[in-house]
């Protein structure tokens, strides 16, 4: 007779349903999903920062969403107009810019950065609008540098046209005026620095130091593209520079004017620079010299809207 501790009662596991089946995957592909999804916008869709984007290194055509809270806002005044400079985070070494509008300081900015590709003297750069118009602070700012040194010399160039591929400066005197004779021209473009080489954000500060210190040096001689071996001679050799002594006293003073030929870039992703040379140029403490930076972009020159009454002189 089997004991009662013998007995083994077999339970039968009753078997899944479809309804329950169904549900267990239902499950799992949600599990999947929201896992997917939390990696997608972290790693893609998740807007990046402004210190982020100093991490990267994008192509032409990348699309990147930009979040930040706005932390300062200064004005960047050009003759191409007048934009807001926003600093996002505190974070300096990329500031955005936009045109002139109501930000707040402590408003959230939210954009998407459409990547394309820019050439700065044939430098290939890989930038976005909101940018490229921030970076343009620096070479501008060079040619404050440069318009400075040459007043402090002796004479100014004032920007009073530029239409038609016709760049046209006023001279503003604050020193002794000097014959005509006493200035050779020559005019300059800047050149590439790395031949296939494609500069990324992080490169830009890199990009106008190299910029600044060509700059000082006058530039080669071999980016030499046209000159005058003296003002006496009105036209220059290649006919890209016209002087004109407007009151004909055969001495370079104020309203005497230049006029550059340099025919706008083809769009605004093309940016060049050019530098006009009299006598020393900068590179000399002894007047006469001096000159002018030119930034040419897609509508003539671009410089900063700077007023010479700002700029010290000899007394």
């Amino acid at each position: 007779m089997e004991g009662i501790d013998d007995i083994h009662e077999e339970v039968e596991k009753p078997p899944i349903n479809k309804k329950e089946k169904w549900l267990m995957i239902s499950v799992v592909i949600l599990v999947v999903i929201i896992v997917i999804s939390s990696l997608s916008w972290l790693f893609i869709f998740r807007p990046i920062s402004i210190e982020e984007l100093c991490d990267n290194r994008f192509e032409a055509g990348d699309v990147v969403s930009l979040s930040g809270t706005i932390t300062n806002i200064t004005k960047h005044k050009t003759n191409y107009g007048t934009f807001s400079v926003l600093t996002l985070d505190d974070f300096k070494l990329f500031q955005i810019a936009v045109n002139e509008s109501d930000y707040q300081i402590g408003d959230k900015y939210n954009t998407e950065l459409r990547f394309q590709e820019y050439t700065f003297n044939g430098n290939k750069v890989i930038s976005a609008p909101e940018l490229i118009h921030s970076y343009m602070i620096l070479p501008s700012g060079i040619g404050v540098v440069m318009d400075a040194v040459a007043y402090v010399s002796g004479f100014y160039f004032n920007l009073t046209s530029n239409n038609n591929g016709v760049i046209e400066y006023t001279i503003i005197q604050s020193n002794t005026s000097h014959p005509l004779s006493d200035f050779n021209l020559s005019l300059r473009k800047g050149q590439d620095f790395e031949t296939n080489y494609t500069h990324s954000n992080i490169d830009f500060p890199l990009l106008f130091a190299y910029e600044y210190v060509s700059i000082v040096g006058d530039y080669d001689r071999e980016c030499e593209i046209d000159s005058m071996s003296s003002l006496e001679n009105g036209t220059s050799d290649n006919g890209m520079v016209e002087f004109i002594d407007v009151n004909s006293d055969g001495l370079l003073g104020t309203d005497d004017i230049f006029r550059v030929h340099i025919e706008p870039t083809l769009n605004e992703y093309t940016i060049e620079t050019y530098q006009l040379t009299l006598g020393d140029g900068f590179t000399s403490g002894d007047f006469p010299g001096g000159g002018k930076y030119i930034i040419n972009w897609y509508d003539g020159a671009y410089q900063n809207n700077f007023d010479q009454d700002t700029l010290g002189s000899n007394p």
